[in-house]
């Protein structure tokens, strides 16, 4: 399913939440608390809370093909 992401438990090797995000994920990084996924067609950035598996944002990027995502100390940058 290409619209949600999916929490492995590594203890399990099982799926222990799935994430409804966007439709066709391009990218996804980890860092400032947050787990970021790049969702190509809608041309957004979703961060989820690794806490409570939430989805806490979604921003806008249009213009941006929404192929990768990273993540530094100076913020989320998108491409």
């Amino acid at each position: 399913n290409v619209d949600s992401m999916f929490r492995i438990d590594s203890a399990t090797n099982r799926v222990a939440e799935t994430i409804p995000v966007s439709r066709t994920i391009g990218g996804v990084a980890v860092g400032r608390g947050s787990v970021w996924v790049v969702n190509e067609q809608d041309s957004t950035v979703t961060r989820i809370d690794p806490t409570t598996n939430q989805v806490t944002a979604t921003m806008s990027i249009q213009g941006v093909c929404g192929c990768s995502v990273a993540v530094d100390a100076v913020g989320v940058w998108a491409s």
